[in-house]
């Protein structure tokens, strides 16, 4: 049986001439046959004993500097049978192998040769319109994804945040499902960030990340550690300011000119106005801290509280 390809054939016509042989070299068992395996004849099983015998005993033998002389000798003459045997097991894979490179040769030539080319070709071509066929794809998840983002009145957002992974098994309907899916979740989280303290900072975060939850605990922990921080601030500034008005009203009782007295175990006596608050007067609490001798601080006090001062 022969078989033909014409270029007025159809490709319905080339399939079944192909389908043709294919079932012809189902059927035929003698397209390559092996007509005679080389034979080889050794006699490796009459040696085996004495070279096994001669290994061993050269394995048992003590190496020492009397004999070392013969112990390399006959290493020697043992590498000599091996490499011996060696050359002969080499051209005989030689002669076993001459054939079939002839036959490869031959092989190669009417099938390998014929086969790559075309199977290269027709790969190529698969390649290519597989990759139009995803192309389109691509294009139409890019429209509906312009479509759908404009639609939400959403201008941030790029097609490779929906994570899509477009193949030749992906269908329209799964694209278009993602996409929404998507959009939908931002556009309801947009909502969510409308409804919380400082939106416009969250949103910016957001933008960044697509967390509304970790957007808005991101703002809430900035605005939490910048009100501990005016807290803080603050708190400095009074304790200035109370520092200023202790050191100012120390220096008004400086300059009332108190004695400088000895420090020894009775203080001078002053006489000082005595000061008395009205019923009506507030009670206020000033904290200082004065330096001076332990007379004059004495001296202090005993003012104070002459004058009226709930001293502590």
């Amino acid at each position: 049986m022969s078989f033909r390809f014409t270029e007025d054939m159809t490709d319905q016509e080339r399939e079944e001439t192909l389908n043709e042989i294919n079932d012809t070299l189902d059927g035929k068992n003698d397209l390559i046959v092996v007509a005679q395996l080389p034979i080889i004849k050794e006699q490796l099983a009459a040696i085996k004993e004495q070279f096994q015998t001669a290994a061993e005993r050269a394995k048992s033998l003590d190496c020492t500097e009397d004999n070392l002389t013969e112990i390399r000798k006959t290493r020697a003459n043992i590498t000599k049978v091996f490499e011996s045997l060696e050359e002969r097991r080499k051209e005989a894979k030689r002669a076993i192998m001459a054939p079939y490179d002839e036959f490869e040769k031959v092989y190669k030539d009417c099938v390998t040769n014929i086969y790559k080319p075309c199977d290269a070709e027709l790969s190529s071509k698969i390649k290519a319109v597989e990759e139009s066929l995803k192309a389109e794809k691509r294009k139409y998840a890019a429209d509906f994804f312009t479509e759908s983002t404009k639609a939400s009145g959403i201008d941030f957002l790029t097609l490779e945040q929906v994570g899509l992974n477009i193949g030749l098994n992906t269908s329209r309907k799964s694209i278009k499902e993602k996409i929404s899916a998507f959009v939908t979740k931002v556009t309801e989280e947009i909502a969510l960030i409308e409804m919380q303290p400082n939106p416009d900072e969250v949103l910016v975060e957001y933008k960044q990340t697509l967390n509304a939850a970790k957007a808005i605990k991101t703002v809430a922990d900035r605005h939490t550690a910048a009100e501990a921080e005016r807290v803080r601030r603050e708190l400095i500034q009074k304790q200035r300011e109370a520092a200023a008005e202790n050191a100012a009203k120390v220096e008004e009782i400086a300059a009332q000119n108190i004695p400088i007295v000895e420090d020894t175990e009775e203080a001078a006596e002053f006489e000082a106005p005595s000061a008395v608050e009205p019923d009506n007067e507030d009670i206020l609490e000033l904290t200082f801290t004065v330096r001076g001798s332990r007379a004059r601080l004495k001296e202090l006090k005993a003012y104070l509280i002459d004058n009226g001062y709930d001293v502590r």
